[in-house]
């Protein structure tokens, strides 16, 4: 969540959290009549939703505890991720049944159930393109295919159980170790975004763990092959034991004139063993 920062909102740092986590979806002001609305009638089937969440406010939600206690952690970037606790569609799930629970016949029911559905359609994020931008899988993973056939090139190749990859994007390089966590990666997850410009990630530039993964990625991800090397340094230190390229990369050749062997080839990839 970028452009939310502790030290400079101080107080209001969460209500600006939580209006940009929920934006213009109305869901979290139907939660909150849900819970006055169950405290008011002191119903004591919800006692565990209304104690849970007065717990939350009074902990990570509270702007006091934020500033003072959770500023230290200096992990404001993702503090949203604290709003995936608030049980809010556990708790509408359980209002829409309770309301139906008034529904006397069959023909009120459905058209409560009518309403109930438009109105969580309506209020919730736009369905209209939800067809058209629906696809299906490559497999049972959710993965792309290719993806499999490098898991595959690699550990049929590979005579360690854990070998040390770099992935020629960050699409893969986000999704490999989903697929398969034997996989160890070269590049840190937020050293790579943070080079590929994403604000919301800050590295010291010059640490040396750094500049080292920096030397590998020049040649990866931005094909400068002028610090050769370094670029070999690199992927001796780091101990990397694979890296892959799109078949059409300009550097295809650069790593077979200097000691990379080309292991195997799939639907856009080359497969490279390292000369380490």
């Amino acid at each position: 969540m970028g452009n939310v920062d502790i030290n400079e909102l101080g107080l209001s740092f969460v209500k600006v959290c939580l209006s940009n986590y929920w934006g213009n979806i109305c869901f979290f002001g139907f939660f909150a009549a849900c819970i006055l609305w169950f405290f008011c009638r002191k119903k004591h089937s919800t006692n565990l939703f209304l104690i849970y969440t007065a717990f939350l406010s009074l902990t990570i939600y509270n702007p006091v505890f934020v500033k003072y206690v959770f500023s230290k952690l200096g992990s404001d970037k993702i503090y949203y991720r604290f709003f995936w606790l608030l049980p809010v569609s556990l708790l509408l799930g359980y209002s829409c049944i309770h309301i139906l629970d008034y529904s006397k016949t069959k023909i009120s029911s459905c058209i409560v159930t009518i309403t109930l559905i438009l109105l969580i359609i309506l209020s919730g994020s736009p369905v209209k393109n939800l067809f058209k931008d629906l696809t299906v899988p490559d497999n049972l993973y959710k993965v792309p295919d290719s993806l499999l056939e490098i898991c595959n090139i690699i550990h049929n190749d590979s005579e360690i159980e854990n070998p040390k990859i770099v992935a020629p994007d960050a699409t893969i390089h986000m999704l490999i170790r989903q697929y398969d966590p034997s996989l160890l990666l070269t590049i840190e997850r937020d050293t790579l975004l943070y080079r590929l410009g994403n604000p919301n990630f800050n590295k010291d530039e010059d640490k040396p763990s750094y500049k080292t993964q920096d030397a590998i990625m020049e040649v990866i991800y931005y094909n400068d092959t002028s610090q050769a090397d370094s670029f070999l340094e690199a992927i001796n230190k780091t101990k990397t034991d694979y890296v892959i390229l799109y078949d059409t990369s300009p550097i295809n050749d650069f790593l077979l004139k200097n000691g990379f062997v080309n292991v195997g080839v799939c639907t856009g990839y080359v497969v490279y063993q390292t000369p380490v």
